[in-house]
């Protein structure tokens, strides 16, 4: 019987280079606040890499720059549909999660995540489950904020403001699903 060997590693003076065949990488919030876990898992093991917040958003940003070159034919308008995606979970949150996703977030997060995800049925779901003197704040300062802004066409400053206000209501809902207090949508327990 012969083992299979997934794994390359090739020393030298001044660096070590690793390659690993047939990955399936993962990335998830690691224990220690702020830091994150890049999982590689191959069928003959794993690498475990420990990122801070900066690695992760320089890969991030790295990605989105090099998506045309990855994959030629996707339309550099849909960047933005693909990064809000993942966020369109909470409009199917049930209402006791949305009202403590709500409580747990600053105000300005949620203008300018509505804003950013331009999605009326997330929209009504959130303003649904605020009080209506909330909703009525939350309605005024995001027309007033960004009304006749198309966050596809907008500056990339303020495509980054929307990106990192939704980057932070999902981490905040991550914490909130990691401490019991939401409902596991996310399957974080299978990962």
């Amino acid at each position: 019987m012969t083992k299979d060997i997934f794994w390359d590693l090739e020393n030298t003076t001044s660096s070590l280079n690793i390659t690993i065949r047939d990955v399936i990488p993962s990335l998830k919030p690691d224990e220690k606040e702020g830091k994150f876990q890049l999982r590689l898992a191959t069928r003959g093991g794993n690498v475990l890499i420990s990122l801070d917040n900066m690695a992760v958003h320089s890969i991030g940003v790295q990605f989105l720059d090099y998506l045309h070159t990855l994959f030629p034919d996707h339309n550099p308008l849909e960047v933005e549909e693909d990064c809000r995606r993942s966020a369109r979970v909470i409009a199917n949150l049930n209402n006791l999660s949305i009202q403590i996703l709500l409580r747990e977030c600053d105000l300005v997060s949620w203008i300018d995540f509505l804003w950013y995800m331009k999605d009326a049925r997330l929209i009504r779901r959130v303003f649904d489950n605020c009080s209506q003197r909330c909703a009525s704040q939350l309605m005024d300062d995001l027309e007033s904020s960004w009304s006749n802004i198309n966050p596809d066409t907008a500056s990339p400053v303020l495509i980054k403001k929307g990106r990192e206000a939704m980057t932070s209501i999902l981490a905040t809902l991550h914490r909130l699903i990691r401490e019991g207090q939401i409902p596991d949508v996310l399957g974080l327990d299978n990962e």
